[in-house]
């Protein structure tokens, strides 16, 4: 992996010190448009893959490249994704014999079967559904955070918590790009991470989600991520997908705030979420024993381009 380094950094344009917007590749300046994909040739027929977002395309392109075949009498497809970062499995459904529609994108099923414990080993890294905290960065402070892994392990805060230790009002339009939101949210990333077992100088993981209650019917509950340091454009998949888990827990923070799940009901199927460019939605199923069968959304995917680039 080591020998990769070089080759990426190169690709994206990093790092861009003068200012941060890998002017000089394919980069786009924020974690959301610097990923990269390397597809290889499966062994045990899965395909190998260390990335987020970008899990619902590695099927669909393994097939149009040839890396994996597909059975000409079904119109199906499912493929089976590696993910060499948490040595998991990710299926991907997609059809393979569909009329094209002009603004329109196939359908895509991402589902991650036993996602619990992805980089922790554990569905609750911190023993319980919601632990309480004190903030290093603000000495006497305590808050509760439910600490969840699955599919990527996440930090989950409410936001009338937030603003309490920020001393400001709660309010759905908190500035969270702001320095005093970051120079909050960071150190308390790092300071699970330790909490977590992971390297808390390895800004991916844990990710920070802060979660409120919904302000229209159009959506269960609204979500701002963070990753790399900075407020997510939208949301990252995983942790989406993790919020779908933890809304079937009861007495998480995510069971407590999304709407219709505060009185101990289950999940209603489909978790609407809504983030700062539009809605996405999840869905988890449990084992009799409670264990995570699996979680899931529902993606899209067209061909853009394809070409050579040059590092």
């Amino acid at each position: 992996m080591s020998q990769w380094a070089p080759i990426c950094l190169g690709i994206m344009g990093s790092p861009d010190v003068a200012n941060g917007l890998q002017i000089n590749g394919m980069g786009g300046g924020i974690s959301s448009l610097s990923k990269i994909c390397v597809v290889g040739a499966p062994t045990r027929r899965r395909i190998y893959l260390n990335c987020g977002n970008l899990f619902n395309v590695v099927g669909a392109f393994a097939l149009q490249e040839g890396i994996c075949s597909r059975d000409s009498a079904l119109v199906e497809t499912t493929t089976r994704v590696f993910n060499t970062n948490a040595k998991s499995q990710i299926h991907t459904v997609f059809p393979t014999a569909v009329a094209g529609v002009s603004g329109k994108a196939s359908r895509i099923i991402l589902e991650f079967p036993k996602p619990t414990g992805a980089l922790t080993g554990k569905l609750l890294p911190g023993g319980n559904l919601v632990d309480i905290i004190n903030v290093h960065a603000r000495p006497g402070t305590r808050v509760p955070v439910s600490l969840v892994d699955a599919t990527n392990p996440t930090v989950l805060i409410t936001l009338p918590n937030l603003t309490r230790i920020l001393n400001v009002p709660t309010q759905p339009n908190v500035d969270f790009p702001k320095e005093t939101v970051l120079e909050l949210v960071e150190p308390i990333r790092t300071q699970i991470a330790v909490k977590m077992g992971l390297d808390p100088s390895a800004h991916a993981q844990p990710k920070v989600a802060v979660i409120s209650p919904p302000a229209a019917q159009d959506h269960d509950i609204y979500i701002q991520a963070y990753s790399m340091g900075v407020p997510h454009k939208a949301v990252p998949m995983t942790v989406g997908l993790c919020l779908g888990v933890a809304a079937n827990m009861e007495g998480s923070l995510v069971q407590k705030t999304a709407r219709g799940l505060e009185s101990g009901a289950s999940s209603r199927g489909l978790l609407t979420i809504k983030h700062s460019s539009g809605f996405v939605k999840v869905d988890a199923e449990f084992e009799a024993d409670g264990s995570v069968k699996s979680a899931r959304t529902v993606r899209t995917r067209r061909w853009l381009m394809r070409g050579v680039v040059y590092w």
